[in-house]
């Protein structure tokens, strides 16, 4: 029987579909590939044309490699030529020199994004090597492309496009449109499935999802949708609320300064070695921004650039600025270092993101911590920091009484002048960073707090106690601070209420002392006084919201950030100050800390993640839909890992079975599309065997399957019978018979539920 007499399948009879629809599909993903690329370039004005003119050479080249390779193996070399082309025209130089600036644009825009501060490129600026390298890449993208559209893999033409996208997004550089044209493509090539050929209606759903898909995408990227920002802010809210509990501080926020004593609630319990007054430091904030009030941590850019490798630096000289108080009191003679101390806090209702320590932290005796830049602690576990021991040592008089030892101005031993050393880099580093005030403020803060100061005998000491004078004289305590959300709270606080809490005392006291060039920043955490520790039989002290409190680190030089007081009854007066200038720094221990020395090691049992732990947000949430939302986005997740790794699970069985197929012979591989033809008809609900009613089989086949004409399964169950019971092994064009015919059962039909669907991909799996 001649070739002509076998019946094939329709879509024989329409390959020019499949050649129409991918070229298609090559060039709408070469030019979302080139655009992705072409975005990324902000410092250099490259021409689009060019890159894709290059992009099409790279897929000419590719598909004649493609063509010739059918008859010589070798032809794939052709695929090298544009590649080498551009080498020659240009030069390894000139395209290595490309990529360098290609890199350092990506890397100025992570930085800009993302207040990094990750070094730049040391690299000459040119135009020839922009375009040597855009153009290289241009035709690797071209080739790439090619052999995806023959695939016609969704999974590979993925990792494709994320290759291209997820720079973008990390640096701020992405294209709406070739975010969009990439997903219209996707899911084109999910609804064509591995098909040969294309339908009018793939074709018009693909479409469709493309507009729809880049509509919103520059809807999106053009409009501020609070939808959008609500879910976004409540999701962080709830992921926060799960992991650390509900948060108990303003952390910065001026116009939330009334959470800071807003309840009565169990926050901490610590033990405590020593009776002196105890700041229990949390959150940390380096920028005012007035524009939202509210404070900031210092970006990730304040590090970089002339200060890119300090902390590493310092802590390779023993210096840490977290524990530079400790450090320098260790150094100090023994008449002028205080006794250690221990204290040991656990969590209860606090917030958990932070370990609330003090400022003269020595030691992590016990607890996962670690420190977060100079600013610091906070916890290493998923649910943040519950319980923790540390040894601290300070001096138990007030921080503005503190006065730097002759020994860092003139070192003696070899450890204090490595620490001199270290501190003077650090010193720069903090009068650049921890002196500055938004410009809108500083004249009013000048002229209120400076413009009548006698600075004959300026220092720490005089500054502070003018700056208290000040406050006393023109500003008043009050828990409340009703600031208007459409006022600056600082101005607001100065100019027209004129009274509020510790936060707002503490973020002008901060501000004022950058003004007149101490280095200063904004702090929140606990307060614990010293008559609360003494009243304690054991040394233990619980603490509620109402030992909430806001102040302002100073940095003496030489000696590390101190806690200084500005809120009226917080501090001593000149009277009492100028009292214990005279007085030798003596500390009582705690009851228990002076009977027994094994209380040293003493530390207190966790209630428990407390009241701010997973069932107690649960319990108290008012809005269960936010939290629904959580789990949602939970479960989104994990499906998304499963189907991930399910479809490389498929990737590698569809591999290791097309290996099989192709390293078996005509008559094996007879038999292996026979047990997947009658594997796939069942999946339809068709129950047949070789030989068994074979033309009413065929009826039902033609019927059930789209594209399967009368006769075709006939034929095929034909040739089968001829290589099983007869021992011939079918001709090569009986072979591709057999392979369309299972191609198309293997296909997805209009008839297909979602469920039949989704066994058919995953049949694979299928013993």
């Amino acid at each position: 029987m001649s070739r002509t007499e076998i019946q094939v399948l329709k879509k024989d009879t329409a390959k020019y579909r499949t050649v129409i629809w991918s070229a298609v599909v090559a060039i709408i993903m070469t030019i979302a590939a080139l655009l992705a690329f072409y975005t990324t370039w902000t410092g250099i004005d490259i021409r689009l044309i060019y890159l894709i003119c290059a992009a099409f050479a790279g897929e000419i080249f590719a598909s004649l490699a493609g063509f010739l390779a059918r008859k010589n193996r070798f032809a794939w070399l052709i695929i090298i030529i544009p590649c080498a082309a551009v080498f020659m025209a240009a030069g390894w130089k000139n395209i290595e020199n490309g990529l360098w600036m290609w890199a350092d644009d990506m890397i100025t825009g992570w930085n800009r994004k993302h207040d990094g501060g990750a070094a730049l490129v040391t690299v000459i600026y040119d135009l020839r090597s922009a375009y040597a390298f855009s153009i290289l890449v241009s035709v690797i993208i071209g080739e790439m492309v090619y052999y995806i559209s023959m695939l016609r893999r969704p999974l590979i033409y993925g990792i494709f496009c994320l290759i291209f996208v997820i720079p973008g997004l990390l640096t701020g550089h992405e294209s709406v449109t070739a975010s969009g044209l990439m997903v219209s493509i996707m899911f084109a090539m999910l609804i064509a499935g591995r098909t040969e050929y294309i339908t009018w209606r793939s074709v018009l759903w693909s479409i469709g999802i493309g507009i729809m898909l880049t509509y919103s995408a520059h809807l999106a990227a053009e409009t501020d949708i609070a939808g959008i920002n609500n879910a976004r802010t409540s999701a962080v809210e709830f992921i926060h609320d799960v992991r650390y509990g509900h948060k108990t501080l303003p952390e910065g926020s001026l116009h939330n300064a009334d959470k800071l004593t807003y309840n009565d609630e169990k926050m901490l319990s610590v033990w405590c070695g020593q009776e002196k007054n105890t700041y229990l430091k949390g959150f940390v904030g380096a920028i005012y921004k007035s524009e939202t009030g509210e404070w900031k941590a210092f970006p990730s850019a304040t590090y970089g650039g002339d200060n890119s490798g300090m902390l590493k630096w310092l802590e390779s000289r023993n210096f840490d600025p977290l524990k530079q108080v400790s450090e320098y009191y260790s150094l100090c003679d023994e008449a002028d270092r205080p006794e250690p101390s221990r204290l040991t806090i656990t969590v209860s209702d606090a917030s958990r993101d932070f370990a609330y320590l003090p400022s003269s932290v020595d030691e992590i005796v016990l607890g996962r911590i670690k420190g977060a830049r100079d600013m610091n602690f906070t916890g290493k576990g998923i649910r943040g920091a519950k319980s923790y021991t540390i040894d601290e040592i300070s001096s138990s008089r007030p921080s503005e009484l503190a006065v730097t030892g002759d020994w860092v101005l003139n070192p003696q031993t070899e450890a204090q002048k490595e620490y001199v050393e270290a501190e003077a880099v650090y010193r720069n580093f903090v009068y650049e960073n921890y002196t500055k005030v938004d410009a809108s403020l500083y004249s009013t803060l000048d002229e209120l707090f400076w413009s009548d100061y006698d600075a004959e005998n300026d220092g720490i000491y005089s500054a502070v106690s003018h700056l208290r004078n000040v406050m006393k004289e023109h500003l008043s305590y009050n828990v409340s601070n009703d600031i208007p959300d459409d006022e600056e709270p600082v101005s607001w606080f100065l100019k027209k209420s004129g009274s509020g809490n510790a936060v707002m005392y503490a973020t002008t006291a901060v501000l004022a002392l950058r003004v007149h060039g101490i280095p200063a920043r904004y702090v929140e955490g606990y307060y614990i006084p010293e008559t609360m520790i003494a009243a304690s039989d054991d040394g233990k002290v619980i603490l509620t919201g109402a030992n909430s409190h806001a102040w302002v680190e100073v940095y003496f030089d030489g000696t590390g950030w101190l806690p200084i007081d500005v809120t009226p009854g917080y501090y001593y007066d000149a009277v009492a100050l100028q009292q214990m200038v005279g007085r030798p720094d003596n500390v009582n221990k705690t009851a228990a800390y002076d009977d027994s020395k094994e209380n040293q090691g003493q530390i207190i049992e966790s209630d428990g993640a407390g009241k701010g732990g997973f069932r107690d947000v649960l319990n108290k949430a008012g809005n269960i839909a936010k939290y629904a939302l959580g789990v949602i986005a939970i479960l989104i997740i994990i499906l998304t890992l499963i189907i991930v790794i399910t479809e490389i699970a498929r990737l590698i069985r569809i591999s290791v079975l097309r290996r099989k197929f192709d390293n078996a012979g005509p008559a094996e591989r007879a038999a292996i599309i026979e047990k997947w033809m009658y594997r796939l008809m069942a999946h339809r609900g068709i129950d047949a065997a070789l030989g068994w009613n074979t033309h009413k089989v065929d009826t039902l086949v033609s019927d059930r399957f789209d594209n399967i004409e009368p006769g075709s399964y006939a034929r095929c169950c034909s040739i089968i019978e001829k290589s099983v019971y007869g021992g011939m092994e079918p001709e090569p064009y009986e072979e591709r018979t057999l392979t369309l015919l299972v191609s198309e059962m293997a296909s997805v039909q209009k008839r297909d539920t979602l469920a039949e669907r989704i066994r058919l991909r995953y049949i694979i799996f299928k013993r």
